[in-house]
């Protein structure tokens, strides 16, 4: 089948929609598959122990059930074209039929017990991710009887792989975003903490679910724009004319008293807050932090991380400092060196847009304060 520029325009376009669709990247793979006649593709990805992380089967004369449980289970261990091809480049494809002769494949277990036993018997692909200990494999496959793969074929497999690496990437990241966000929200939300972030026109840009029970509360909301009462207006407005925080008690509607604490965003624009949950929006101009009056809560690493996007192990570097530790002690506590340890800082100050240590020390303390 001849290859032209707009059906590859389509082939591509169909592995990049499926980032945001993840669910259809099957159906995206099987369009690539009727162009080199595949009979069917096995994408997969590991964790470090080797717990599958992503899985896309298109094999349809084979048991995906009971394939599935032996490979992951047992055969993962003995495929040799996965100990290849964890040595060759993301995104470069090979055909095994050129790194295993007849007599290498006669004497396989994984080949004679696994791939042959069941239905397969040519395969072509490669590693398709190798990412904070995350790696991955496709192999387009042709079944008993049918030949291999020939020279036109295998140019468009080696030509689509670099395309579909980088969207298995980007599913991957997507993934780890999506967790992250996860565990923020039920971390705030346990401990009923509202953040509601606001763009410059008052637009509503992020609320979890307490923010979003609290909005009322604050003001009136006219479509996706919020109103703030003039007293908590006033309080945005110290905000960013100190770019200190500012803190205020507040009874809302319903008589429920509540704290609120408010910060601007950082001036300089070399962060973004809350890039977990709004991946390139660069509009948030205020942040708001509400809880109600009478219960005790902590600053929780899971807070910075959503609030200001810190990693998990600066949002760790955060709260040892708020809790009196100083940088070799946290190096010692940590098990990492001085030097890491101080990279770690730089990136929770730009984050949180402190210029000194004393300075994050205050922020978080404040932000305790409001909190209980």
């Amino acid at each position: 089948m001849q290859l032209d520029d707009a059906l590859w325009d389509a082939l591509i376009g169909d592995l990049y929609d499926a980032v945001l669709q993840p669910d259809q990247l099957g159906a995206a793979v099987r369009r690539f598959e009727a162009v080199v006649q595949s009979d069917g593709c096995h994408l997969f990805a590991t964790d470090a122990q080797m717990n599958p992380l992503l899985h896309v089967w298109t094999l349809d004369w084979a048991d995906e059930q009971a394939i599935s449980a032996d490979y992951y289970a047992h055969y993962i261990h003995l495929d040799p074209r996965r100990a290849h091809m964890l040595n060759t480049r993301v995104g470069e494809a090979l055909q095994c039929s050129q790194i295993y002769d007849e007599r290498y494949v006669q004497r396989s277990e994984f080949y004679q017990d696994c791939l042959i036993a069941s239905g397969g018997r040519y395969v072509a692909g490669g590693k398709v991710l190798e990412h904070l200990g995350m790696v991955g494999f496709a192999a387009f496959n042709r079944t008993q009887g049918r030949p291999d793969f020939n020279a036109q074929e295998m140019a468009m497999i080696r030509r689509y792989t670099p395309h579909l690496a980088r969207a298995v990437r980007m599913l991957a990241e997507r993934q780890q975003w999506h967790l992250q966000a996860v565990a923020s929200e039920e971390g705030l939300s346990a401990q009923r903490t509202g953040v509601i972030a606001l763009a410059a026109t008052g637009r509503v840009l992020y609320a979890n679910a307490c923010g979003e029970r609290q909005i009322s509360e604050l003001g009136q909301l006219r479509g996706a724009l919020l109103q703030l009462e003039p007293t908590i207006q006033s309080a945005v407005a110290a905000a960013h004319a100190t770019q200190q925080p500012q803190s205020l008690q507040w009874l809302g509607r319903v008589q429920q008293r509540m704290s609120v604490q408010i910060w601007s965003a950082p001036r300089s624009g070399r962060e973004r807050w809350l890039q977990t949950m709004l991946p390139g929006t660069s509009g948030v101009h205020t942040l708001l932090l509400i809880r109600p009056l009478g219960e005790s809560a902590a600053v929780t690493a899971s807070m910075l991380m959503q609030v200001f996007a810190l990693t998990a192990a600066e949002a760790r570097l955060a709260q040892a400092l708020v809790g009196g530790a100083t940088l070799d002690d946290c190096a010692q506590r940590f098990c990492v060196s001085i030097n890491t340890v101080r990279t770690q800082l730089r990136g929770v100050l730009g984050k949180t847009g402190c210029k000194r240590q004393a300075d994050l020390v205050r922020l978080l303390m404040g932000m305790s304060s409001v909190l209980t």
